[in-house]
């Protein structure tokens, strides 16, 4: 069991390794040693315990200009800052360069962009957000975050941007929710366009806009009832987009994927913003479940949003698993394959590497932006920091792990070799996960105290 932070260990670098400036006495120091980072972060904790935040700031500071920095340091040193009093344009220098230290990835910049948003800094996450969107388009949590702080800033551009980002893309999850919110910036940022009288450039948002609505082919099939069917469209360019794999790299998206019996829920829709010419492979698959009259009704919209819009219904006959329907569409927008995007383009996780920060996660650095005494705040998510750091677990993550629950069953068979008989192996397993609690980490780049469930 470890020793606590107050206990000197054998190798623990002293409070003050020698008289004067302790500036330029730990500058001194870091030139002439290279401690292992656990006494590094063992010193840092019992100065903080000390309440010597000025002297903190100095060993943090020499550490990272001797080239022996960690990632916790940034955050650290930050708030020591913050605490001090000294310049909020200080405290944003080392903000941004603990962004540079650990966002080399849409993830971690997205995590980065909360975590300054959380210290006030709104202009700089807001750079950050646009910056992953150009990245990865399709990922909304740029666009939503984003949008957030272009309201409060009450800045038209802004606004253009995520209302045009969400509105151009055709969403998985949260579909509808997502473009009602870009509707909302839409009007919020028109009322500003016009507060500032230029004309032209309402023009030009008012035609972003308008070409961010358009979608070259949408389908959708409805039914009544309470069966399950499902829609499986082959796109001219070979791909495939179906509930197995919702977003197809010919540009298509199965945004809802619906079962009866109840009718607000009775239906597929694929939308296909910017999609390839061609011809159309649809199958509808009958799962299970009664369609009424054995008729599903299919709509075509081509060239949405244009002056070329066509809306054409036709009836699927839903008489075996299987019906095939094929749909033509003519000067499509697209030419080639776009960018392999994973169904779950809200999990931040990446196999075979330390967990990244969830969706949750980020709202939750996000919404702790918004307490009333944020200083009070700070002091106490700092202390949690400290904790953590004083058991030597700055450097550790936690490892998430998918726990299964109820009943799962593998089987396995053997034939005979006269291939008369078959013999199967079982094995069931009954699973169910009970008390659930919680405890607090300090994760890479966050010290914000997250809760996490634990067994």
């Amino acid at each position: 069991m470890p020793a606590p932070a107050t206990q000197d260990l054998p190798g623990d670098i002293p409070l003050s390794p020698r008289s004067g400036d302790p500036k330029q006495a730990w500058r001194a120091y870091f030139r002439e040693n290279t401690p292992k980072p656990e006494q590094v972060t063992r010193l840092v904790v019992k100065l903080h315990e000390a309440k010597r935040d000025t002297e903190v700031i100095a060993v943090i500071e020499a550490a990272i200009l001797g080239g022996q920095s960690q990632t916790w340091m940034y955050e650290v040193l930050a708030g020591a800052m913050q605490v001090t009093g000294r310049p909020q344009a200080d405290i944003e220098r080392v903000l941004l360069s603990g962004v540079d230290f650990t966002a080399v990835d849409v993830p971690n910049m997205l995590f980065s962009a909360a975590y300054l948003t959380r210290y006030g800094l709104r202009a700089r996450a807001l750079q950050i957000y646009r910056q992953a969107s150009s990245l990865a388009p399709w990922r909304p949590e740029p666009y939503v975050l984003g949008l957030k702080l272009a309201r409060e800033a009450k800045d038209p551009e802004a606004l253009e941007w995520a209302a045009t980002g969400i509105l151009t893309q055709a969403w998985n999850k949260d579909h509808e929710s997502l473009h009602h919110q870009a509707d909302e910036a839409v009007a919020e940022a028109e009322e500003l366009f016009q507060k500032k009288g230029n004309a032209e450039r309402l023009k030009q948002f008012h035609d972003q806009i308008k070409s961010a609505r358009q979608r070259d082919l949408v389908l959708k099939l409805t039914w009544n009832g309470d069966a399950d069917l499902d829609l499986s469209v082959e796109e001219p360019l070979g791909t495939v987009c179906s509930r197995q794999s919702k977003y197809s790299r010919g540009g298509g998206v199965l945004v809802h994927d619906g079962v009866g019996p109840k009718p607000k829920d009775t239906y597929e829709l694929y939308v296909c913003p910017v999609a390839s010419t061609g011809d159309y492979r649809i199958t509808v698959r009958y799962l299970f479940g009664n369609v009424v009259a054995k008729q599903a009704k299919l709509t075509i919209i081509r060239h949405q949003g244009t002056p070329d819009e066509t809306t054409t219904s036709q009836s699927v006959a839903i008489a075996g698993e299987e019906t095939v329907v094929r749909v033509s569409l003519k000067a499509g927008r697209r030419t080639d394959l776009g960018p392999v995007i994973p169904d779950q383009v809200t999990d931040l996780r990446r196999p075979g590497r330390a967990p990244q920060p969830s969706t949750t996660e980020i709202l939750q650095v996000v919404h702790s932006a918004e307490a009333k005494d944020q200083q009070a705040e700070y002091v106490r998510q700092r202390d949690i920091l400290f904790q953590n750091l004083g058991g030597l677990r700055a450097a550790v993550q936690p490892v998430i792990q998918v726990i299964p629950e109820g009943v799962q069953a593998t089987a396995t068979a053997v034939v005979s070799a006269d291939r008369r008989y078959v013999r199967l192996n079982l094995n069931p397993v009954f699973s169910a996960i009970t008390d659930v609690f919680t405890f607090t980490f300090a994760g890479q780049g966050a010290g914000n105290g997250t809760s996490t469930p634990s067994r």
